[in-house]
Order: structure tokens, then sequence, then C-alpha cells
């Protein structure tokens, strides 16, 4: 049995999320299979620090942030992969 790993593609990290309590997109969130270490730093169009995570499933949920574009930067590793990734972009908060 021939097992593939592939690191987190740009298809799996949502553009767009709408922290309006609907239950769908309320958060931006990483999906990472057996994630091991993470941490995501969010970022103003300033380029100040907005919100900072070190714990998988502690998402940035847009509390206290007005709609509009913000930068996230990822490092993680997986139980799968134990180099370090990293993937950053931008993701619009819209309410």
């Amino acid at each position: 049995m021939q097992v593939r790993i592939e690191p987190l593609s740009a298809r799996q990290i949502p553009n767009i999320f709408t922290p309006n309590a609907d239950q769908v997109n309320d958060v931006f969130e990483l999906r990472l299979p057996y994630a091991r270490t993470f941490h995501l730093q969010i970022f103003d169009r300033w380029g100040r620090l907005i919100f900072t995570s070190r714990q998988y499933g502690n998402f940035w949920d847009g509390l206290g942030a007005a709609d509009g574009v913000y930068y996230y930067l990822a490092k993680y590793t997986t139980d799968c992969d134990a180099a370090e990734q990293t993937v950053k972009g931008h993701v619009t908060l819209m309410r």
C-alpha cells in the first residue's frame, strides 16, 4: 500500500468568511489532517497583528474586526509530515 502526503493546498483555505451566527463559514478555519503544531496569525491591512492562535481548533472568529480584507500567516506540522509548512494569503471578512 502506498500513502501519498500532500501539503495543504490553496483550495482548502477559504478566501472569505461570514461571522453572522448562521453556522456556515462563521470562522476562518484551516482544515488540517492530524495537526500536531499550529500557529495562526491574522493581520489588518496596515500590518498590525490582530489575532494569534497556537492551538489548532482555536480559529479566528472576526470578533471586534470590521468588514474587509485581512492577511494570514499559518505555520504547522502534522502527524503525517513533521516538516513545518507555511501558508499565507488574504481572507475577506464579510458580515
